[in-house]
């Protein structure tokens, strides 16, 4: 990345000198003029047709699905462009979620509730979540007040922190933000309010359909995240039944997702089965009913951090072993240990003490 001079009021740069750029279909002709005059003014080049040469840029509006298969251009927004020619510097796209289109739908569902005040972060970072809140729906706001719902902190410390613990303020990183961008909608915006499974923001609730397998699955005493399971049918609810410790069968109503665990981490360090303890031959059962995704959105921090057992509709018992079928039997509720498929309902899980030999 080299830093090139940037003059403003209008005069030219040099940043984009040699870079070619276009814009997808989809992106609004409306918006398109004042792009361009960026592009031009850092030295750049804007073509109608992509495929008649080499392009280098793509710029796509946020929630738009990239649909060119020309693997030489790089997809980014028009906030990149215009950071590179504020800053003078090509600033790669992995720099800021925001420097690419964001892969969810804009406004975000769930966001207009939202009112963001930030603490910490520095005025670049600053103007970049301003955007970032804006083109979600949310509202941004530099004062804290009563009104604010969550605050964007790097650190637990501070006059504005202080006063939003003492608020019961949501106290949040910007990382919460990209989490919920990232994670709980695909690219394509006509999913919104279908079965999101492939991207939950929990890494046990998560992925693609295989077959069904009948088989029982076992547990090994580990403290790797492979000693935590979930079972779940996307953001949709469904009856099962479970039998404890090969006692009586209990029915659980609308259960959105169940987590199973002997270890507390899953998938990039989420505390989702906070009581968990490797040590003591026990599985922790963590159950979610009537869990919406906007739910998840709210308690994504929560479930990072292993707080979230203390929201409604989330409960949380000690086992030996748990055997899961579902009542209506449609064989679609998948079993996931960390990414890796282990099958559909009916389950049983138990602990096999000492399965795993480790050099210390």
């Amino acid at each position: 990345m080299g830093r090139d001079f940037m003059v403003s009021n209008g005069k030219s740069s040099c940043v984009f000198k040699g870079k070619i750029f276009c814009f997808s279909s989809s992106f609004p002709e409306d918006r398109r003029a004042e792009i361009v005059e960026w592009i031009n003014q850092g030295g750049g080049e804007v073509v109608e047709d992509h495929m008649k040469q080499k392009v280098h840029f793509t710029v796509e509006c946020h929630g738009g699905i990239p649909r060119s298969t020309d693997v030489h251009s790089t997809y980014v927004s028009s906030h990149r462009v215009r950071s590179c020619l504020e800053d003078g510097c090509l600033w790669d796209t992995n720099g800021h979620i925001f420097y690419s289109p964001l892969p969810c739908c804009v406004p975000l569902p769930g966001f207009e509730n939202i009112r963001f005040c930030v603490s910490q972060y520095d005025d670049k970072d600053r103007v970049l979540l301003r955007n970032l809140c804006f083109v979600l729906g949310a509202k941004f706001v530099e004062k804290l007040t009563k009104k604010v719902t969550h605050l964007i902190c790097k650190f637990t410390d501070g006059t504005k922190y202080e006063a939003a613990c003492k608020w019961g303020k949501q106290c949040i990183t910007a990382e919460w933000i990209y989490e919920c961008v990232s994670q709980i909608f695909p690219p394509d915006c006509s999913l919104v309010g279908q079965d999101h499974s492939e991207t939950s923001p929990i890494g046990a609730l998560s992925n693609q359909w295989s077959k069904r397998a009948e088989r029982k699955e076992d547990v090994g005493n580990s403290t790797t995240e492979d000693g935590t399971v979930g079972i779940c049918d996307g953001f949709s609810e469904t009856q099962t039944e479970s039998q404890v410790d090969d006692g009586e069968w209990e029915l659980y109503p609308q259960v959105t997702a169940l987590c199973i665990g002997n270890a507390k981490y899953f998938g990039g360090g989420m505390k989702i089965v906070p009581n968990a303890d490797p040590s003591n031959r026990s599985l922790e059962v963590v159950i979610l009913q009537d869990f919406k995704w906007y739910d998840f959105i709210l308690n994504l921090h929560k479930i990072y951090n292993g707080t979230y057992l203390t929201v409604k509709n989330v409960t949380s018992r000690s086992v030996r072993s748990i055997e899961v079928e579902e009542v209506s039997c449609s064989g679609s509720i998948y079993v996931q240990s960390d990414g890796e498929h282990l099958g559909f309902l009916p389950r049983k899980f138990h602990i096999l003490p000492a399965a795993i030999e480790m050099i210390c």
